[in-house]
């Protein structure tokens, strides 16, 4: 079946499907779809992150931006000095790697924000 084909026989489903009220009840029904946040990645990356979506899962990226902001509400909350130290020092361990990984990808745009910079 050639695209074209498919496309047509897609589109001839989905206005049976709207003649027969299949999407009268949809949540969200005259509202503006949500926006698309992968709208700004490349091809490449887009699949990459629907693909972790799909399975549950973040990029190695995304897991440490949430660690970090977690490690940083720990810091805030920390009393004894001791534990300050091993947050603080966790907290630079987290914060290099995520410096590397989008070094290494040339996406440094977090390099110079408020998330990697000690505060």
């Amino acid at each position: 079946m050639r695209p074209k084909d498919f496309s047509v026989l897609v589109e001839a489903r989905i206005q049976e499907a709207a003649a027969r009220g299949a999407f009268d009840d949809l949540p969200g029904k005259g509202k503006p779809l949500p926006r698309d946040t992968l709208e700004g990645l490349a091809s490449e990356e887009r699949m990459a992150a629907l693909i972790h979506r799909s399975a549950g899962s973040a990029p190695e990226e995304v897991e440490l931006i949430r660690e970090i902001a977690e490690l940083r509400e720990a810091l805030a909350a920390a009393q004894a000095p001791a534990e300050k130290k091993r947050i603080e020092a966790e907290l630079q361990k987290k914060t290099t790697r995520l410096t590397i990984l989008f070094e290494a990808s040339g996406r440094n745009v977090l390099v110079h924000s408020p998330l990697t910079e000690p505060r």
